[in-house]
């Protein structure tokens, strides 16, 4: 003879249910900063590229003009698409690099920083140009805490990181 077996009732416990949301809840945590440093220093591919252009288009300037020069507009460059850092070629006094950009500031479409903070961090080099040399900066605020990512190139195409604001 066979022996019924009772019928249980079929699905999960309560129990099990919350033991898989509180793996997963450890999980989303351990991975979550790493997914916020990684696209933070994503969007620093960006910077990367346009100092890069700067130092082409300034390289160009040179080899027809004989020098560099500071003046967006005469130098021929500006930034393509949406753009996340404010581009600063000068430090004329009347040329201030704000949300409303320059001939020798291009704005930036992100997170509106120049306005709270000022500019670039303040171990950056001025930017500016002379007969035989050029630096251009390139700054943003990439989340939301106070520190603002600052770039700067020259005219030895050395593409240097002055504060980073993927790490914090």
């Amino acid at each position: 003879m066979k022996k019924k077996i009772p019928n249980r009732p079929k699905g999960f416990s309560l129990i099990e249910l919350m033991v898989v949301v509180g793996i997963i809840g450890i999980l989303a945590a351990m991975s979550i900063p790493d997914y916020i440093s990684f696209n933070t220093r994503a969007k620093q591919t960006e910077v990367k590229v346009n100092l890069g252009g700067i130092y082409t288009t300034e390289s160009s300037y040179f080899a027809e003009n004989g020098s560099y020069i500071a003046d967006g507009d005469k130098l021929g460059w500006t930034p393509e698409g949406r753009n996340l850092y404010f581009y600063q070629l000068s430090l004329d006094p009347l040329v201030i690099c704000n949300a409303e950009g320059g001939s020798n500031c291009f704005k930036g479409a992100g997170k509106d920083m120049a306005s709270t903070v000022g500019g670039p961090d303040s171990n950056a080099p001025d930017p500016g140009a002379s007969q035989l040399s050029f630096t251009a900066v390139a700054f943003s605020n990439l989340d939301i805490d106070p520190t603002i990512d600052t770039w700067m190139t020259n005219d030895t195409k050395s593409i240097i990181m002055i504060r980073d604001d993927s790490r914090n």
